[in-house]
Protein backbone atom coordinates (compact mmCIF):
# COMPACT_ATOMS: atom_id res chain seq x y z
CA UNK A 1 0.00 0.00 0.00
CA UNK A 2 1.20 3.49 -0.70
CA UNK A 3 0.85 6.90 0.87
CA UNK A 4 -2.11 8.77 -0.55
CA UNK A 5 -0.64 11.83 -2.23
CA UNK A 6 -3.69 14.05 -2.61
CA UNK A 7 -5.87 15.54 0.11
CA UNK A 8 -9.18 13.70 0.09
CA UNK A 9 -12.54 14.98 1.25
CA UNK A 10 -16.19 14.03 0.99
CA UNK A 11 -17.34 13.66 -2.59
CA UNK A 12 -13.95 12.65 -4.06
CA UNK A 13 -13.79 9.58 -6.26
CA UNK A 14 -11.11 7.59 -8.02
CA UNK A 15 -7.95 5.58 -7.43
CA UNK A 16 -6.83 7.50 -4.34
CA UNK A 17 -10.21 6.90 -2.69
CA UNK A 18 -9.97 3.21 -3.60
CA UNK A 19 -6.52 3.08 -1.93
CA UNK A 20 -7.90 4.91 1.12
CA UNK A 21 -10.76 2.44 1.42
CA UNK A 22 -8.37 -0.51 1.08
CA UNK A 23 -6.22 0.85 3.88
CA UNK A 24 -9.23 1.55 6.09
CA UNK A 25 -10.72 -1.92 5.59
CA UNK A 26 -7.29 -3.42 6.29
CA UNK A 27 -7.48 -1.62 9.63
CA UNK A 28 -10.90 -3.10 10.37
CA UNK A 29 -13.21 -0.33 9.14
CA UNK A 30 -16.44 -1.23 7.41
CA UNK A 31 -17.06 0.67 4.18
CA UNK A 32 -20.41 0.37 2.42
CA UNK A 33 -20.20 -1.80 -0.68
CA UNK A 34 -21.75 0.90 -2.91
CA UNK A 35 -19.02 3.35 -1.87
CA UNK A 36 -16.32 0.76 -2.47
CA UNK A 37 -17.58 -0.23 -5.90
CA UNK A 38 -17.83 3.44 -6.96
CA UNK A 39 -14.55 4.38 -5.21
CA UNK A 40 -16.56 7.18 -3.64
CA UNK A 41 -15.65 9.09 -0.48
CA UNK A 42 -19.07 8.86 1.12
CA UNK A 43 -20.55 8.66 4.63
CA UNK A 44 -19.03 5.33 5.72
CA UNK A 45 -15.59 6.34 4.44
CA UNK A 46 -15.91 9.66 6.26
CA UNK A 47 -16.87 7.89 9.49
CA UNK A 48 -13.90 5.53 9.20
CA UNK A 49 -11.50 8.45 8.60
CA UNK A 50 -12.96 10.32 11.60
CA UNK A 51 -12.49 7.24 13.78
CA UNK A 52 -8.90 6.77 12.58
CA UNK A 53 -8.04 10.41 13.27
CA UNK A 54 -9.64 10.24 16.71
CA UNK A 55 -7.86 6.99 17.61
CA UNK A 56 -4.51 8.54 16.67
CA UNK A 57 -5.12 11.86 18.42
CA UNK A 58 -5.19 13.89 15.21
CA UNK A 59 -7.36 17.01 14.96
CA UNK A 60 -11.07 16.34 14.46
CA UNK A 61 -12.17 16.06 10.87
CA UNK A 62 -12.97 13.74 8.03
CA UNK A 63 -10.36 14.98 5.56
CA UNK A 64 -7.35 12.87 4.68
CA UNK A 65 -4.50 15.38 4.83
CA UNK A 66 -0.80 14.52 4.56
CA UNK A 67 -0.20 13.60 8.24
CA UNK A 68 -3.32 11.40 8.23
CA UNK A 69 -2.30 9.72 4.97
CA UNK A 70 1.21 8.98 6.25
CA UNK A 71 -0.02 7.50 9.53
CA UNK A 72 -2.70 5.49 7.78
CA UNK A 73 -0.17 3.95 5.42
CA UNK A 74 2.12 2.99 8.33
CA UNK A 75 -0.80 1.60 10.33
CA UNK A 76 -1.86 -0.42 7.27
CA UNK A 77 1.64 -1.85 6.90
CA UNK A 78 1.60 -2.74 10.60
CA UNK A 79 -1.80 -4.45 10.26
CA UNK A 80 -0.62 -6.42 7.23
CA UNK A 81 0.86 -9.87 7.45
CA UNK A 82 4.13 -9.15 5.65
CA UNK A 83 6.32 -8.59 8.68
CA UNK A 84 8.38 -5.96 10.38
CA UNK A 85 10.39 -5.02 7.29
CA UNK A 86 7.26 -3.62 5.60
CA UNK A 87 6.59 -1.55 8.71
CA UNK A 88 10.20 -0.30 8.77
CA UNK A 89 10.00 0.79 5.15
CA UNK A 90 6.63 2.47 5.70
CA UNK A 91 7.85 4.29 8.82
CA UNK A 92 11.04 5.50 7.15
CA UNK A 93 9.10 6.78 4.15
CA UNK A 94 6.55 8.56 6.35
CA UNK A 95 9.20 9.95 8.72
CA UNK A 96 11.12 11.47 5.82
CA UNK A 97 8.07 13.58 4.97
CA UNK A 98 6.69 14.05 8.50
CA UNK A 99 5.49 17.45 9.66
CA UNK A 100 7.48 18.48 12.76
CA UNK A 101 4.52 20.70 13.70
CA UNK A 102 2.30 17.64 14.13
CA UNK A 103 3.36 16.08 17.45
CA UNK A 104 0.77 13.28 17.25
CA UNK A 105 2.11 12.20 13.87
CA UNK A 106 5.66 12.11 15.26
CA UNK A 107 4.50 10.22 18.35
CA UNK A 108 2.78 7.50 16.33
CA UNK A 109 5.62 7.19 13.84
CA UNK A 110 8.05 6.71 16.75
CA UNK A 111 5.76 4.07 18.26
CA UNK A 112 5.50 2.14 15.01
CA UNK A 113 9.27 2.42 14.46
CA UNK A 114 9.92 1.05 17.94
CA UNK A 115 7.54 -1.86 17.38
CA UNK A 116 9.30 -2.60 14.09
CA UNK A 117 12.67 -2.57 15.87
CA UNK A 118 13.87 0.53 14.00
CA UNK A 119 15.20 2.44 16.99
CA UNK A 120 17.21 4.89 14.90
CA UNK A 121 14.09 6.15 13.15
CA UNK A 122 12.18 6.16 16.43
CA UNK A 123 14.80 8.45 17.92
Amino acid sequence: MSIIGDELTSGNTGANVRELQAQLTGLGAVIESAEKSAASYGPSTMAAVRAFRERHGLPDGDTVDSPTARLMQVASAFAGANGREDVRVAVRTAAAAADAGQPQELYWLARYATIAGDYETAR
